[in-house]
């Protein structure tokens, strides 16, 4: 965060961490933090979505009669009930 070779930009203005009031300071770190924060959250919503697709593929092809795995199963419960 206060290292001299790599200053912040806010604006259009390039400043040096060390150089910005305390306060300034502060929103950086929590700027950073922020930042953070919605990476993971956009990561999670990623593997959300994709597994939110896989339920609704598995559906589809469960109600279509395409899912192998599911109509198998299906079968081997009525001849276990039979």
């Amino acid at each position: 965060m206060s290292d001299p070779e790599n200053p912040i930009t806010i604006g259009s203005k390039s400043y040096k961490f060390e150089d910005l009031t305390p306060e300034s300071q502060t929103l950086v770190q929590h700027m950073v933090s922020l930042d953070g924060k919605l990476n993971n959250l956009k990561f999670e919503m990623d593997q959300l979505q994709f597994g939110r697709n896989a339920v609704y593929t598995r559906l589809l092809n469960a109600v279509t009669g395409e899912d192998s795995g599911g109509a198998q199963e299906e079968g081997q419960q009525k001849e276990q009930s039979a």
